[in-house]
């Protein structure tokens, strides 16, 4: 970890605090209040793969783009910026918890030696991800004699987490 690794890193916070934030905020301002058209324009936007799923537009307008969303954007990606991961380096053997006996686990407990670890992270409240699944399996089917699989739960930025 170099002295330009934390400049690098206190840039990014910065700019997401002092620049993206403001103007997101100042955006979903003028979608909600000022501007109908941004609005559904926004809605229209990030309806799109909700409705490839099959949800209702009554089911997420409202909240896929409100102050909520806009505050567990910004909580979900200013840990990304303090994240031990760094290009052409290697992955960190992050603790995880098995969803069935809440047992403390590293990653890479769950590759075999010798064979490659395909990581998908996700969540089940997720559109993209859940609407991705099918791919997913047949991936693994395919190629589960070469390869080890894992979903990672992520908690995930929804407006009605407030």
């Amino acid at each position: 970890y170099s002295k330009m690794d934390a400049v690098v890193k206190w840039i990014r916070i910065f700019l997401l605090t002092f620049i993206w934030l403001p103007m997101e905020v100042v955006k979903l301002l003028l979608a909600r209040y000022v501007s109908k058209s941004m609005d559904r324009a926004i809605t229209e936007d990030n309806g799109v793969i909700m409705k490839a799923i099959g949800w209702d537009e009554k089911d997420y307008a409202g909240t896929t783009y409100c102050l909520g969303y806009v505050k567990m954007w910004y909580r979900s990606r200013f840990p990304d910026i303090m994240k031990e991961a760094q290009r052409g380096k290697l992955a960190p053997n992050s603790d995880v918890i098995m969803l069935g006996d809440r047992k403390l686990c590293k990653i890479l407990d769950f590759q075999t030696k010798g064979r490659p670890l395909i990581l998908n992270f996700g969540s089940c409240t997720c559109p993209p991800f859940v609407a991705k699944l099918s791919k997913l399996q047949k991936l693994v089917d395919e190629f589960s004699d070469k390869a080890d699989f894992l979903v990672l739960y992520i908690e995930e930025a929804h407006a009605s987490d407030g």
